[in-house]
């Protein structure tokens, strides 16, 4: 009983489901989390790969389905979005085919809470992914990968066929890795600025940075303003924050 207003699209290739599990590289004694297991297609493979293992599922009817199918499991019927991680004792290992109508609101909730996990292997909306993993001079780069770039490593694995999934949907998804690093922290004097010239320049994404700051910090800081956002590293926007 697949809900369209819950973005449920089921995975149905067993071979994908497996090769999607075993890029989260589980240990017996890791914590891992599933967001929205549906089915099971992915629960399947990670089910006895771990002691630790715990499904947040929103839709009461297949918590019902997941326990019937799998007697020994975890699961709990929530809203991952009302999810408290700081109740967790140890770093956990993220994963889910996440509805396409919530990716970014999970996305950005996973985010702020990043010192909670250690790794994190997420199937989205392909057209999504290429945002998040954009690198610079990629007409796709947007704010959302700067935020996410800022905390963790992210890296594109592969594509997913919209005819592995029921029902089919309109679009062909991507399966991305997240990794959390630590490279960019304590650069940013002020994530407040910082946030909002990201906002500003990425308003106005196909224009030179030079149309978009003041005279002020032109003067201050020696850079190329001739360069659009997108071109920019996130080291390089960061040292611009600090002037902003």
């Amino acid at each position: 009983m697949k809900k369209k207003n819950l973005s449920q699209n089921f995975l149905i290739n067993n071979d994908v489901a497996s090769n999607i599990v075993d890029l989260l590289d589980i240990n017996i004694d890791d914590y891992v989390i599933e967001i929205g297991p549906g089915d099971g297609a992915l629960t399947t493979f990670l089910i006895g790969k771990t002691k630790n293992f715990l499904a947040i599922e929103y839709d009461y009817y297949y918590v019902k389905i997941l326990k019937k199918k799998f007697s020994k499991i975890k699961i709990i019927h929530e809203n991952i979005l009302n999810y408290d991680f700081s109740k967790l004792k140890k770093k956990v290992k993220l994963i889910g085919n996440l509805p396409y109508h919530l990716s970014k609101e999970i996305l950005l909730l996973v985010n702020e809470n990043y010192k909670y996990f250690d790794k994190c292997i997420f199937m989205l909306q392909k057209e999504l992914v290429e945002r998040i993993v954009a690198p610079p001079g990629s007409a796709k780069r947007s704010r959302l990968t700067v935020s996410m770039g800022l905390r963790w490593d992210l890296q594109f694995r592969f594509n997913v066929p919209s005819e592995f999934f029921d029902p089919q949907p309109k679009v062909d998804s991507a399966i991305f890795e997240m990794k959390p690093n630590v490279k960019f922290e304590g650069m940013i004097k002020n994530y407040k600025k910082f946030d909002q010239m990201l906002k500003l320049l990425f308003s106005k994404k196909r224009k030179k940075i030079k149309n978009s700051l003041n005279k002020n910090i032109m003067e201050s800081f020696k850079f190329d303003y001739d360069k659009r956002v997108e071109d920019l590293t996130i080291a390089e926007l960061i040292k611009l924050s600090n002037y902003f």
